[in-house]
């Protein structure tokens, strides 16, 4: 209802009277199936206020976007679709909450969908049309004289780029020369207590850098973003030197050698990156394939010695078990995992994007009908200068040879409570027909 009310109101500012939007076109656009992750609000709305805005009278004489435009959000358009979603986001960030700023937001949103679907080539790239905007609300100039002659000669590019405005390139090509990238990550050269880190956002032409914030947990605070200047940028910044350590995306992570305090985050973060050092250590000399219906079960595709196979149960979903409850005996549900007094359950990972073999195989508790069984596994990771942590994570590993076509299955004793319900099952009661056959 957000969106919609601004749809509105910049409709009625924008759109000619004699204007029409068919129906079939807001259809379409209410009809775009998308996974969660990947939904694209501020896009969709995009779409419908370049529909409305456009300069025809009638949509049947001269429609700006066409359906099949909308249908390429789901295939050829998605990626750059997204970009105008998070365009617009951070567009949303900067500008204020009066009227103004928001029609201002508005018309750069129709900008990046008409540069989406090519229908206009005005300008260069998404990230061309955020510059434009964000100079427009904050008020920025253009590279003067004095700003062109404070570049660094030797670093320079062979050409200074000059637009229909007047405004040039120079401190862009500055920036950029120096090293820095949009989505580069910096942090401050003087030490800091919070140790932060940012990630560059915007690069305008005039040399100006936007920094959005890195969180706690590895993840980009869009919704805040710090303009400066390309002088006080330079003298004040440099390209990190480690990143922060995440649970997630573990390829990019490294130890974070600079806090010297174990924290829950920190041992968090190193069972994130145990478990991405078990897969290097370990990778499979065998594909496997998952059935998904009509129920989840694992196959292998091809032969494996025993031993030669671990699974290792990769997952993003690492919670801290709360003091007071059981801990679960290791399972393709939930593993359980020690380290400096607290515990840690890596939960079941199976989803559209991300599934891992360990957490679909088939679990029996009887070892003969079984082919794996569950091994510890041990990596030590540096979380400071000084502590190292020795992490121990339950893996399967195939107790048998395999040949293409095997069902991967675990093998999974039962816990004491199942072997207490078990026992008292079997157990023949006093007055039941067992009983009197036994006396008998």
């Amino acid at each position: 209802m957000h969106f919609l009310s601004q749809t509105l109101e910049y409709i009625e500012g924008r759109m000619l009277p004699s204007r029409i939007v068919n129906g079939s076109f807001i259809g379409k656009l209410a009809s775009l199936r998308m996974e969660p992750q990947d939904m694209i609000p501020h896009t969709v709305h995009a779409c419908l206020i370049t529909q409305a805005v456009s300069p025809e009278n009638r949509e049947d004489i001269g429609t700006a976007i066409t359906v099949a435009n909308i249908s390429s959000l789901l295939t050829t358009n998605k990626e750059i679709g997204q970009r105008v979603n998070a365009a617009i986001v951070r567009a949303r960030a900067v500008a204020g909450q009066d009227h103004a700023s928001a029609v201002q937001v508005s018309d750069m949103a129709v900008q990046c969908v008409r540069y989406m679907f090519k229908l206009d080539d005005t300008f260069k790239s998404i990230d061309h049309i955020v510059e434009q905007f964000v100079n427009r609300v904050t008020g920025g100039t253009p590279a003067n004289a004095s700003d062109v002659a404070e570049a660094d000669a030797t670093e320079a590019p062979a050409t200074v780029e000059f637009f229909a405005s007047g405004d040039n390139n120079s401190g862009k090509n500055t920036i950029q020369n120096k090293g820095f990238n949009i989505d580069e990550l910096v942090e401050p050269k003087k030490p800091t207590n919070t140790e932060s880190q940012y990630m560059i956002a915007v690069i305008n032409d005039d040399g100006r850098v936007g920094l959005n914030p890195i969180l706690n947990d590895g993840q980009v605070d869009r919704g805040v973003l710090t303009m400066l200047s390309r002088k006080n940028f330079l003298n004040d910044y440099r390209l990190c030197r480690h990143r922060k350590q995440l649970h997630e995306g573990y390829p990019a992570n490294i130890a974070d050698t600079s806090n010297t305090t174990v924290t829950e985050f920190s041992i968090r973060s190193a069972i994130g990156v145990a478990l991405f050092k078990m897969m290097a250590a370990h990778p499979h000399p065998v594909a496997f394939r998952m059935q998904s219906k009509p129920s989840q079960r694992v196959f292998a595709t091809g032969p494996a010695k025993i031993g030669g196979v671990t699974l290792v149960p990769m997952t993003y979903k690492i919670e801290l078990l709360g003091e007071k409850a059981e801990v679960p005996e290791p399972s393709t549900a939930s593993s359980p995992v020690v380290c400096s007094g607290k515990t840690f359950l890596l939960k079941r990972c199976i989803e559209a994007k991300w599934v891992a073999e360990y957490w679909a195989m088939r679990t029996v508790t009887d070892l003969k009908l079984s082919n794996f069984k569950l091994e510890t596994i041990v990596e030590n990771v540096i979380v400071s200068a000084s502590t190292t942590l020795k992490i121990s994570i339950k893996c399967a590993v195939n107790r048998k040879a395999l040949v293409a076509g095997d069902e991967a299955v675990l093998y999974k004793p039962m816990s004491p409570k199942e072997l207490q319900a078990a026992a008292a099952k079997a157990t023949p009661t006093a007055g039941g027909p067992a009983a009197k056959r036994q006396r008998q």
